[in-house]
């Protein structure tokens, strides 16, 4: 699940850096290392995106194996 959250955000990261590095007038005047600084910037961004719906993901799991084993539960006393 970690790689997965990695690979999430830093595929965003590039994505909307590449968007936004690709309009000259807000890419004028940067050095490498401003652009660096921009992109970890946004590869934070995007890391706390990813964890954000990895979150979601993991507890709409837990909740469907909660209802299962509820459900699992029933239709074992309901046997009896």
């Amino acid at each position: 699940m970690a790689l997965l959250q990695e690979t999430l955000a830093e595929a965003r990261a590039l994505v909307e850096l590449h968007g936004r590095c690709h309009r000259q007038d807000e890419v004028r005047g940067l050095n490498s290392r401003q652009i660096d600084e921009r992109f970890e910037k946004e590869s934070d961004e995007a890391k706390r995106f990813a964890y954000g719906i990895a979150k979601e993901i993991k507890d709409e799991q837990e909740l469907t194996v909660l209802i299962l084993a509820h459900y699992d539960v029933r239709q074992t006393a309901s046997k009896m």
